[in-house]
């Protein structure tokens, strides 16, 4: 469920609470502002697209329309191009061995998204796999049906792991004031360190500052222990949606829930919710 791990990073950049790092990412970007080198680059590529920049993952991202389909593109501010990502939706077929990979592995799973990926290394489908009541599955597979990871993409992964080690000392010790007992896996995400562990099944994340001031934890929740008002209000504001995904925040200027409901045939919904379930702007 990497990707949307990643989509719910931008949507919290947007409203985040504490989460300082964000302020200079994942903005939009003047057509002046973006280096000659991408600008280039991207003309070549795709001479017939306007695109809107912003920036995400430390780099420059075009998102533009062609005949009613969106896709992204991203580059280094040298003008390196890393991926670009078409968003499939509901118009795809996948391959005889993307569809048997899913059916020996997933059978009781729904795809709920499909997007396609370039990369200077490779092509791939992304794709979500929802099953009521169970965690979110992203597969990043060929179309051979050979699974490249179920984790971040790795052209996206432009900081990377670190081992813990090499975690600075003032974050080990904030981690384990906080979480004692835990063993994570850390990575360096836009300048943050970032550890992740599973707690009864359930995914959690945590980020700092290099200093070791804490920034957020994210905590994936089980959609049935949500507050009632939580489930009231999409039942009421949203009829035909159902909760797809469900997670805690929590931040040194205070907690939230951010909800997704989906439908089918729909795009989701991500909704905010304060800690006593009471909907936010």
């Amino acid at each position: 469920m990497k990707r949307k791990m990643l989509l719910l990073s931008l949507v919290l950049c947007t409203i985040a609470l504490g989460f300082t790092s964000c302020s200079d990412d994942d903005d939009n970007v003047k057509q002046k502002d973006v280096p000659a080198a991408v600008k280039e680059t991207f003309s070549n590529m795709y001479p017939a697209a306007a695109p809107v920049w912003e920036m995400e993952y430390g780099m420059y991202e075009a998102k533009w329309k062609e005949e009613g389909i969106q896709l992204k593109a991203w580059f280094q501010p040298t003008g390196e191009w890393k991926a670009t990502e078409t968003d499939l939706y509901n118009n795809y077929t996948l391959p005889e061995p993307v569809m048997a990979y899913i059916n020996a592995n997933y059978a009781d799973y729904h795809i709920d998204d499909v997007d396609y990926m370039e990369t200077p290394s490779g092509n791939y489908y992304e794709i979500d796999l929802e099953r009521k009541g169970y965690p979110d599955v992203e597969l990043l597979i060929r179309a051979d049906g050979v699974l490249i990871t179920n984790g971040f993409e790795p052209w996206a992964n432009t900081d990377g792991d670190v081992a813990w080690k090499n975690v600075p000392a003032a974050v080990q010790s904030t981690f384990k004031a906080m979480f004692p007992g835990i063993n994570a896996e850390w990575e360096i995400e836009r300048g943050l360190y970032k550890a992740e562990w599973e707690e009864k099944g359930f995914d959690k994340e945590a980020w700092f500052e290099k200093d070791g001031v804490w920034v957020r934890t994210k905590s994936e929740l089980n959609i049935t222990t949500l507050p009632a008002n939580i489930k009231n209000y999409v039942t009421n504001n949203h009829p035909g949606y159902y909760i797809d995904d469900a997670d805690y925040i929590d931040t040194p200027t205070g907690s939230f829930y951010l909800i997704e409901i989906d439908k089918a045939g729909s795009y989701d919904i991500h909704l905010k919710f304060d800690s006593e379930g009471n909907i936010m702007p």
